[in-house]
């Protein structure tokens, strides 16, 4: 039942319902009823009652109290002495649940129960009545309600074969927000097959013929939407089952990488029981897996202080990193090893550790020959002083492998770039549409790729200190203003507004130009590929006394809180759900912020998930003449 409580009918006076005339000469009368509103109801049942006892004819009403009372206000309203009705036996009513009740065996109606429990109302009735039995029931509603949608169909069932036996015209209701959902189209048309009159809620029966109209072109549309809904939906769940299948299939890939890797991996739950050992640490210890598995982890540790501690300190929490521990192997053999571990916790319940075994028994052994060898300070100042050879030249040997990377990656690319336009000028012949997209595949393609290379050779030149700064005052509009000729392809292509707001030509900032301009640039780019197509993005500036803020707002998906500081890390991108779809590798961010730190500034954020992001860069601001 709806909400609305059974007050007036919303039939005008002196309306009658078209089910109230629908007894006729058919031999047989099914009708349902679907309705929103109850006070609706109350005037269809009320008009259809009233005809019959206008007639002389006996009707019969199962349905609620509720319903009961509204129908017999109704007819009192409209003339009818009800206690008289009752009196004479024209007017019989009775309680929908409880009928229901008497002839339902095991969630679904009882035929035989329902014939003689039914057939006799009837039976009864017509030895009063004048005419053709009237009766209204609502157990078919009941069982809706009931979310038992086989036995109200049964149930109709059983009132046509009754027809069949009994002289009687029935009308059922039904609430239309049983059938709310997609789903129960079906089950709505079998209730309307069951009914030889179908009548629709009262927005469209109460309707004017214009208004009828109207209302079916519009239950067309939404048919049609709601079927290219479906269509839709369909196409998302076979996409969605494409993905579950590929996380399957990565899923898988990282379990062979995990049980092949070359170091030692086991997992150990809340209890140090082993339930995971992958090929290499049974190759260390000499066993199979079915003689570990199940087995404590204290077993395979030759001191039991030692793997005690470590459980102990995972269970606060804490992460090893390179822990020293002897195992004892299947053939009483000890090998030395670190241990880095931590733990796996789903919905913050210990799941299992994840433990990594380093074999260093050569290591060790190695250790002890070269500590027996070096007696001496004079020996281990020597020691150190080649450490730290060994660590400077490894850092040299990285500036010149990526040097080396620098030229023997870039100059192909570039190559490749190259050959690409003079193949699109049409140097070496006519180019068709199909080999001129794929030449504008491969441009972008080297471009992304050259763009990457140098985004990492950037880092690297900041990380280890190799960027030369030249401090000089920099009037920032000259840098803000030109820059959005950079961005602009990028702006167009996602169809973004870019509005810059301006600054005044006479603030300049202590800044290297080349580098604020680079930052600028990274912070749009950011923006750009962050903000989903028809989004703004802003440019603007804020001045202080000391400092001046340079802002690039966009309208893009927003970072979460609890990531914010996560996204000036190299390499790091804060959601992949949010980036694979995006260019790029994690450093733009890093980069820019080395950057500006390097001239004394800083980059900061502010963020919210699906309303935008805000960087802001903060440089002195240069002195000014007279102050």
């Amino acid at each position: 039942m709806t909400a609305v409580g059974l007050g007036h009918s919303q039939q005008p006076r002196g309306h009658v319902h078209p089910v109230a005339d629908a007894v006729g000469g058919a031999k047989h009368c099914h009708a349902v009823q679907f309705y929103h509103d109850d006070a609706f109801l109350r005037g269809v049942v009320g008009d259809f009652l009233r005809a019959g006892l206008a007639e002389e004819q006996a009707v019969i009403v199962i349905a609620t109290e509720a319903h009961r009372e509204a129908f017999a206000s109704y007819l009192e309203e409209h003339g009818v002495d009800v206690a008289a009705a009752r009196r004479s036996k024209l007017l019989v009513e009775f309680d929908a649940r409880e009928t229901l009740t008497s002839f339902m065996v095991d969630s679904s109606p009882d035929e035989s129960r329902f014939r003689r429990i039914i057939g006799t109302l009837i039976n009864r009735a017509r030895g009063t009545s004048r005419g053709r039995v009237r009766a209204y029931g609502e157990m078919v509603d009941l069982l809706w309600a009931d979310r038992n949608a086989a036995a109200a169909l049964r149930l109709e069932e059983l009132w046509n074969a009754l027809a069949t036996s009994h002289d009687f015209a029935l009308l059922c209701a039904y609430a239309l927000g049983r059938f709310s959902e997609a789903s129960h189209a079906d089950a709505f048309r079998a209730v309307c097959d069951q009914h030889t009159q179908v009548i629709p809620a009262e927005q469209y029966a109460l309707a004017s013929e214009e208004t009828r109209l109207l209302e079916i072109s519009l239950l067309q549309q939404r048919a049609l939407a709601l079927e290219t809904e479906i269509e839709r939906r369909v196409a998302l769940e076979a996409q969605l089952l494409a993905s579950v299948n590929e996380v399957r299939r990565r899923e898988e890939e990282l379990q062979d990488i995990l049980t092949n890797a070359a170091e030692g991996i086991h997992f150990v739950n809340a209890d140090g029981i082993i339930t995971w050992i992958n090929r290499a640490e049974l190759d260390l210890l000499g066993y199979r897996a079915e003689e570990l598995l199940g087995r404590h982890i204290s077993e395979l540790h030759a001191d039991r202080h030692t793997i005690d501690d470590f459980l102990a300190r995972l269970g606060r929490g804490e992460a090893l990193r390179d822990q020293p521990a002897r195992l004892r192997c299947k053939d009483g053999s000890i090998r030395h090893v670190l241990v880095s571990s931590s733990v796996h916790r789903r919905d913050g319940e210990f799941v299992h550790t994840r433990c990594f075994t380093r074999d260093i028994t050569p290591l060790q052994r190695a250790s002890a020959e070269r500590e027996h060898l070096l007696a001496s300070e004079r020996a281990a100042r020597e020691e150190a002083e080649e450490a730290k050879r060994i660590a400077e030249q490894a850092n040299r040997a990285k500036s010149d492998f990526l040097a080396v990377m620098s030229h023997e990656l870039r100059t192909p690319l570039n190559a490749i770039g190259g050959y690409a336009e003079l193949m699109e000028l049409g140097i070496h012949g006519a180019v068709t549409d199909g080999q001129r997209e794929l030449l504008d595949r491969m441009q972008r393609s080297q471009r992304h790729l050259l763009g990457l290379i140098n985004q990492v050779l950037n880092y690297a030149r900041v990380d280890t200190g190799n960027v030369r700064y030249e401090i000089t005052d920099v009037p920032l509009d000259e840098i803000l203003r030109p820059v959005d000729a950079l961005v602009l392809p990028q702006l167009r292509a996602k169809g973004l507004r870019y509005v810059y707001s301006g600054c005044d030509a006479a603030v300049s900032v202590r800044a290297d130009r080349d580098k604020l301009q680079q930052i600028v640039l990274n912070l749009l780019a950011n923006a750009v590929k962050f903000t989903d197509r028809g989004g703004e993005i802003r440019l603007e500036c804020e001045l202080s006394d000391e400092t001046v803020l340079v802002h690039v707002t966009d309208t893009g998906i927003g970072i979460p809180r609890d990531k914010l500081s996560a996204i000036f890390d190299p390499f790091v991108q804060v959601d992949p759900n949010y980036t694979r779809t995006r260019d790029g590798v994690g450093l733009g961010l890093a980069i820019s912020r080395d950057l500006a730190r390097g001239m004394d500034g800083d980059i900061s954020v502010e963020s919210n998930p699906c309303q935008g992001s805000k960087f802001t860069l903060t440089l002195a601001r240069a002195s000014r003449p007279g102050i």
